[in-house]
């Protein structure tokens, strides 16, 4: 077993460990920018679809209000 951790320790001077490391954490930042992204993207469609199915029309509905309440 001893051998086994010093052949670890001593390979991550190796030029291919750091490559394989580097590689790795490429990969894992990108699928964590991923799933960030993935995130966003969907709050702010939330917030997009309220938007436009609560507040608009209620928007509307005022400024036809408005509009109606200024003729009289």
């Amino acid at each position: 077993m001893s051998t086994w951790l010093q052949r670890l320790l001593q390979s991550r001077f190796h030029i291919s460990s750091q490559i394989y490391l580097g590689l790795g954490a490429s990969v894992a930042f990108t699928i964590a920018a991923s799933g960030i992204g993935f995130v966003s993207f969907d709050q702010v469609g939330g917030v997009q679809r309220r938007i436009t199915e609560d507040v608009v029309p209620a928007l509307a509905a005022a400024f036809q209000l408005a509009n109606q309440s200024s003729v009289m």
